[in-house]
């Protein structure tokens, strides 16, 4: 059986080009790098980090604010917001969730609720309805689908991304929403908080 006589042999100046390459600098005839000293020092400065983050000491440390930025993020509450018209200040999680899920449609001094909804894939609305209303998103969509079919209720219109629902309740007499809490601003009124 004949080799293939393309096939390029292993070499240790290949492999060499290889890595400088990878490093951010392409080899020329003439033994230096197109990138000239910058590229040189921004490679001399990741070697060094690389080096750095191979010590016990600093890459627990990163480990560590790692994970405390993330337990952070993935403890961030969601706001349920009103109206700043509205004259209700407060509501709890059972009404929040009758809310949404359209069993509540007017306020007790008869203001009519206007839902303003998350669009499905937002990580906010799925947090709400896990950790406010109890639903995930197959059960939510099962239950719309259900009241849909029976003519009992029809799902909220829906905006991508909390600017939009703080917008639109913001601009919309007896609207209710919700966002992160991290995004709230003055243009509306906290009405509950999930967290």
């Amino acid at each position: 059986m004949k080799r293939n006589s393309s096939a390029v042999p292993a070499n240790t100046s290949n492999s060499s080009v290889f890595h400088q390459e990878m490093l951010g600098g392409f080899p020329s005839s003439t033994g230096s790098d197109f990138g000239g000293s910058k590229n040189n020092q921004q490679r001399k400065r990741g070697q060094e980090m690389g080096n750095l983050l191979c010590k016990p000491k600093y890459f627990a440390a990163l480990a560590v604010s790692l994970l405390f930025f993330g337990m952070q993020a993935a403890s961030a509450g969601v706001a349920v917001i009103g109206n700043p018209d509205l004259a209700m200040t407060s509501i709890t999680a059972a009404q929040a969730a009758d809310i949404f899920l359209g069993k509540m449609t007017k306020l007790p001094d008869g203001t009519q609720i206007t839902v303003i909804e998350h669009k499905d894939g937002d990580a906010v609305k799925d947090e709400f309805y896990d950790k406010v209303v109890g639903k995930s998103p197959s059960q939510l969509k099962a239950y719309w689908a259900k009241l849909v079919f029976t003519g009992e209720g029809v799902p909220p219109k829906e905006y991508a991304g909390d600017k939009a629902v703080l917008d639109r309740v913001a601009g919309t007499p007896g609207a209710i929403g919700y966002v992160s809490d991290g995004s709230v601003n003055k243009s509306v009124k906290v009405l509950f908080e999930g967290k």
